[in-house]
This record gives C-alpha cells, structure tokens and sequence, in this order.
C-alpha cells in the first residue's frame, strides 16, 4: 500500500507561476483519495491554512517540525501502523523539505517516489538560480540513491492499470 504526501510552504500554491504543479497536485490527490489509498498534507505550521483550503481533502493533516516530514511529527508511526510501505511525494520545497524528506523516508526503509512535475520551490526566484538545472541535480542525486523520480502520468497510469487487472 502507498501514500501521497504533500509538503511544502504552501505559499506558493497561490502564485500563477505554480498553477501547473498545483493542478497535478491536485490530480494526485483526487487519484489517490478514489483508489482509497491515505493523503497527508504536511504543513510547516498552522496559520496555513488558508494557502491549502482548496486542496486540503487529504485524509491527514500533520503539522511538520523540521524540513524532514518525518522528524517529530508523527508520519512515520501512522504509516506503519496503516501498513504503508511506499510513498509518493509532491509539493513544493524541492530543494528543501522534499529533498530531506525522501531521504529520510528512505533511510527508514519505505519505497519512496518523487513526482517530478508536481515539486517546485521558490527559492529558484529568491536566489536567482536556475530550476531546472537545480531540479535535475536534485533528481540525480535521488536516483543514484535508490530514490525513484516519476511524472503524474507515470503515477496515473500506475492507477489504471491497477483497475484494469483487476476487472
């Protein structure tokens, strides 16, 4: 069984620059919610909620501590117990939560997959860097660690045919 986790500031959500990842995002959860497989959005704090009102339909919302979702949270004592042994990660934070966070994952020994269309962060704005060099450097790194990095279709079409072989 899988999860969706969904990390990030969330401020950036809101900004027309991150309408696409926001809609796979958004497809993500929709995917998961009907194959009855768990939501988390994992949030740095609580006065966040008005940034995640409209896509806040996952089943859990955990407030996070650290960048590593995992890291005093909860996460991972909810997902053991529901038998989860793989995650799926999106959001935004790439560089940041997303990063440390399927390493951590990892390192605790879930199958972790990171969507590579539905992960952004803003510090490529902040600091002036380039996203997609910064992008493929981080989905390197993942990769040679055992990390998988996918797209949304790659995901949606996991889904599809799981119903059908099951028809």
């Amino acid at each position: 069984m899988r999860a969706l986790l969904v990390l990030g500031s969330c401020k950036g959500f809101q900004r027309e620059s991150f309408s696409g990842l926001k809609n796979n995002i958004l497809v993500l959860i929709k995917k998961f919610t009907q194959a009855e497989e768990p939501v988390f959005i994992l949030k740095e704090t609580e006065d966040q909620n008005n940034y995640l009102k409209d896509i806040e339909f996952g089943n859990y919302v955990l407030y996070r501590k650290d960048i590593d979702a995992f890291f005093l949270s909860g996460l991972e004592k909810k997902l053991r117990i529901m038998g989860i042994r793989e995650i799926v990660l999106c959001g935004e934070e790439l560089d940041r939560s997303i990063l440390f966070t399927a390493i951590s994952g990892y390192d605790r020994g879930f199958r972790v997959l990171v969507v590579k269309d539905a992960v952004s962060s803003e510090n490529y704005e902040k600091y002036g860097m380039d996203q997609e060099c910064v992008n493929n450097t981080i989905f390197k790194m993942l990769t040679d660690g055992d990390i998988n990095t996918v797209n949304t279709e790659e995901i949606l079409n996991g889904y599809n045919e799981v119903s059908i072989e099951n028809c």
